[in-house]
């Protein structure tokens, strides 16, 4: 449960606080405050791993000095702080309209506070607010914890820590699980220390995310995934944010790739995949939501599923193929004939199980399996002409097709990586 600005703009102690850039995302969060003259005079390391500061500038020697406040805005938006608080009567009495121009251009959110108010009666409220909301984070990521990875069974126990920690037993959730693709060979190829870093920087670009912010409720990480826990609220809008030509999985991936490039760190860039479960009724369930997301993971990496397919859902026929845990009964489920297409692509580096298929869902149009091939259609022509000599089964009956492609479907369940 993460503390916003938002949250702080709601506090009693900013009841008399004015924003002034009106335009910025507010959804930032803030883990702890910081109260400074003018610049922070501080050592920049000093706040590496403490980015979401929200900064309180009193003013004294700045007054209205262009250059002294635009050196401020930028010290602070270089530490990437999640806003800057001005005190105004004393030292500063108005902000220039140029430096609340400059903090809007950084996306810098930017609220003044009269002289009166004071700092002493803000630090206490904000400080408790932010124990606070810390303590139900922990208690919320150990309820998480212990649903998702511990099976003691004590139902009780489990609502009690979800009274606990404020969490409606009653509201639907699913699991968001972005998944680390080449964890293995990052862990075994670089130093420790510095993965750990990539991982933390990954947790942080994940949770600044505003459209992210917006959905998520919780969150947990495991060694290679971090999970988000989501209300079932608005969840068709959140699938598309998700689909979309830059969508989060595009930005997470860029941003990351971009901060080991930055870091100067040696190493293949990152790649990640998303899975997305379906709903349950209630938190106590939400295992269920994981363990599908992370079928979906598997079936990406397999290549099973392609493209926008990352819910659930999506997995189709795949579905049944994932419950059926036993190899030998999925390898009885296609018949010889289809076998030795297989084999005779294995032999011949063909493609006819593929074009087959293409074929079948294209309601046997040579032209259409041509086009969504690439290929010449006397390319089909041919494939097809095989296939049906080494398929002992009419392609084109109706009843015949639904059965052809659960089977394809079959043998590329069976012959993907189940490694990845």
């Amino acid at each position: 449960m993460s503390f916003t600005l938002k949250d702080v703009a709601a506090l009693d102690s900013f009841k008399k606080s004015s924003l002034l850039t009106t335009n910025c995302n507010l959804d930032r969060e803030v883990n702890w405050i910081y109260l400074a003259e003018t610049s922070p005079n501080l050592e920049k390391n000093f706040f590496k791993k403490n980015t979401e500061v929200l900064f309180f500038c009193v003013g004294h020697g700045a007054s209205h000095n262009f250059f002294t406040l635009k050196d401020l805005v930028d010290d602070v938006y270089e530490l990437k702080a999640a806003g800057l608080v001005f005190f105004l009567g004393r030292y500063i009495y108005e902000i220039p309209d140029e430096i609340i121009a400059y903090c809007e251009s950084l996306n810098l959110p930017v609220f003044t506070l009269p002289w009166e108010v004071s700092y002493i009666d803000v630090n206490k409220e904000l400080t408790e607010q932010l124990i606070k909301r810390s303590l139900i984070e922990k208690g919320t990521q150990d309820l998480i914890h212990k649903i998702l990875f511990e099976d003691d069974g004590d139902r009780n126990a489990l609502v009690k820590m979800a009274q606990d920690n404020h969490i409606n037993l009653k509201t639907s959730y699913f699991a968001y699980i972005i998944s680390i693709d080449n964890y293995e060979i990052l862990t075994s190829s670089i130093p420790e220390e510095i993965f750990d870093d990539i991982k933390s920087k990954l947790y942080n670009l994940v949770k600044s995310n505003s459209e992210l912010g917006h959905y998520s409720d919780m969150d947990i990480q495991n060694e290679d995934q971090i999970i988000l826990i989501i209300k079932d609220v608005d969840k068709n809008k959140f699938i598309e944010i998700n689909q979309g030509d830059n969508n989060i999985l595009k930005k997470l991936t860029r941003q990351i790739n971009d901060y080991i490039k930055n870091k100067k760190y040696y190493m293949k860039p990152i790649s990640l995949t998303i899975g997305i479960g379906n709903s349950t009724t209630d938190i106590l369930s939400i295992k269920n939501s994981y363990l599908e997301g992370e079928k979906v993971i598997s079936a990406r990496r397999r290549q099973l599923l392609v493209g926008k397919c990352i819910c659930y859902d999506d997995l189709g026929v795949y579905k049944l193929l994932f419950m059926i845990e036993n190899s030998e009964i999925i390898n009885s489920a296609y018949p010889d004939k289809l076998k030795k297409i297989l084999e005779y692509d294995n032999a011949n580096d063909s493609t006819l199980i593929p074009t087959l298929e293409k074929y079948l869902e294209n309601q046997g149009s040579l032209i259409m399996t041509a086009e969504a091939m690439n290929i010449h259609k006397n390319t089909v022509t041919y494939r097809i002409n095989k296939i049906k000599s080494l398929l002992d089964l009419d392609i084109t009956k109706p009843k015949n097709i639904p059965i052809i492609l659960m089977e394809i479907k079959a043998i590329r369940f069976m012959t993907s990586d189940h490694n990845r």
